[in-house]
């Protein structure tokens, strides 16, 4: 389930275990969910039905851009327990500055889609560019 709990715990210093059992709670991960911004549902969204077989779950539109910030939402949360990693992204992005994250996004994402993540403040938005990575 989790990309590599060694590291998690060891390099980046995330209680995986502990923070997994939380997310056992059907209630956390709806609230978590329900904290994001439309964009960072978009990444999630976006970036967990990119292939095919999951695709299938909203095979009644024709792409993402036609399924609404809302209905994104609850399908995700019917999914919710599959989406631990992300879940990881989000706690580790708070204690992480928006700068250091810029500054690796720059080295591995397009100048035009960094520039999509720019919000009115002239700040990214951490999460989603730390969504986009997984």
């Amino acid at each position: 389930m989790i990309a590599s709990e060694e590291f998690w715990e060891s390099s980046l210093e995330m209680p995986v275990s502990f923070l997994l059992k939380d997310f056992q709670n059907p209630s956390l991960r709806e609230s978590w969910l329900n904290s994001l911004s439309g964009r960072q549902l978009s990444v999630i969204f976006n970036h967990y039905f990119q292939n095919k077989q999951n695709r299938q779950l909203f095979k009644d539109h024709e792409k993402c851009d036609d399924i609404s910030t809302q209905q994104k939402r609850k399908m995700l949360i019917k999914i919710s327990e599959s989406l631990f990693d992300y879940y990881l992204v989000n706690r580790f992005s708070r204690a992480k500055s928006e700068t250091t994250i810029a500054e690796v996004a720059r080295s591995v994402l397009s100048q035009d889609l960094l520039k999509s993540f720019l919000l009115q403040n002239n700040k990214y938005d951490k999460k989603s560019l730390l969504f986009l990575s997984l």
